[in-house]
């Protein structure tokens, strides 16, 4: 791990929901890793040749696309660098944070303005929630304290 052709970092933490707390570890790269189903997200085996009268009458820019021509079939990606215990029970798959975090399924595109974007989208959703919850417990507190006025004054 101290190796700088490595490429990679380790992260420890502490959670668990009893105590003592169980240490955590996940792995980080900084190297290229290459994911080789990108290349091809499509299933080409479930693909069927389109009628001719599909195939050359193209639809008009802003129209729906043609059934079947949408994402199912297509490669998901599997994020499996969940967090990790560093324990004597490491054969044991019934860590509650282990459960959570190993297999996040990641809607990726193979198009990196899409990726950008959904990336933006995330950030902003992330964001609005935080706010709303920083407004709702502003205004949580705001009425507490004119209850509590109000049972001073009456």
């Amino acid at each position: 791990l101290m190796d700088a052709a490595f490429a990679a970092h380790v992260r420890f933490r502490l959670g668990g929901a009893s105590f003592p707390p169980t240490v955590y570890y996940k792995v980080f790269t900084h190297g290229a890793v290459t994911d080789v189903c990108a290349f091809a997200p499509r299933d080409y085996t479930a693909h069927k040749q389109a009628s001719p009268l599909t195939l050359h009458n193209k639809e008009r820019p802003g129209q729906q696309q043609p059934p079947g021509e949408g994402r199912d079939g297509w490669y998901r990606r599997v994020e499996n660098n969940g967090w990790r215990p560093v324990s004597e029970k490491l054969l044991q798959p019934h860590d509650d944070v282990t459960m959570r975090t190993g297999a996040v399924v990641v809607d990726w595109s193979h198009a990196k303005g899409e990726r950008r974007e959904a990336q933006a989208r995330k950030k902003k959703a992330k964001k609005l929630a935080w706010l709303q919850a920083m407004y709702d417990r502003g205004r949580s507190q705001l009425e507490v304290g004119r209850a509590q006025l109000r049972a001073e004054e009456g």
